[in-house]
């Protein structure tokens, strides 16, 4: 990971983006931050997929009074990332000790990654199942103490798990582009505006400007994105 990989230097990129701090900015480095987390990276990983592979064993198991014939099991989550759904959950041996492999820790996991993707592509796919938002898998038939690979869909939340290639050239652009929107979508409604911040200056015809630009530059960098089939192992 680049040590510039994280929430303050992106806040920080966007701020200069605005012409901070000579311009004043109405917006606070929390709400930035958060607006990256809750609508930037979801985005980001509709174009960039974001994988994970746990294991769900017996004892992850946990009761469900609610169901009848079917089991319930929490799904580990280590680095705390917001699981979007499950892809693919196959049956496995329990010889396989590994409880979480992520494809986005470091370049350098990629021969071990597509060795235990080949090994997951032969494994027999677990066919009735039902992700259970956050972070619970519950099966249609019980598992009768076998293990289950499950590939989950994730959105991190941590900058360090975007490659550094993708963080410069593609979620920083998309992270101006949106922080940009905000401001237009407020400075919009004011034809003078001022804050605790001090006056601001609302320029937005500039602001549609620069988004247009942002857009356009996006969409040809999406373009030239791999397939997602190509993205997850490269």
């Amino acid at each position: 990971m680049a040590y510039y990989q994280n929430y303050n230097s992106l806040v920080k990129h966007c701020k200069d983006a605005l012409g901070a701090p000579v311009n004043s900015i109405e917006l606070t480095d929390d709400e930035i931050a958060d607006k990256i987390r809750d609508s930037v990276l979801p985005e980001f990983s509709q174009y960039v997929p974001f994988n994970s592979y746990v294991k769900i064993a017996q004892n992850d198991k946990v009761d469900n009074p609610d169901t009848i014939n079917t089991e319930t099991y929490i799904i580990p989550n280590e680095n705390e990332d917001h699981i979007n759904s499950i892809s693919e959950a196959y049956y496995a041996s329990q010889g396989i000790n590994s409880s979480i492999i992520s494809y986005y820790a470091d370049p350098r996991d990629t021969v071990m990654a597509n060795t235990y993707s080949d090994m997951i592509s032969s494994l027999q796919e677990v066919q009735n199942y039902e992700f259970i938002q956050p972070d619970k898998v519950m099966f249609g038939t019980p598992l009768d103490g076998n293990a289950v690979i499950l590939k989950l869909n994730i959105i991190p939340q941590r900058l360090d798990q975007v490659p550094s290639d993708l963080y410069i050239k593609l979620l920083k652009p998309m992270a101006e582009k949106s922080i940009l929107e905000v401001i237009l979508n407020r400075r919009t409604k004011f034809q003078n505006l001022s804050t605790p911040f001090g006056e601001v200056a609302l320029d937005v015809d500039t602001l549609r400007m620069r988004i247009d630009v942002l857009k356009q530059e996006i969409n040809e960098k999406l373009d030239w994105l791999p397939t997602k089939h190509l993205i997850e192992f490269l």
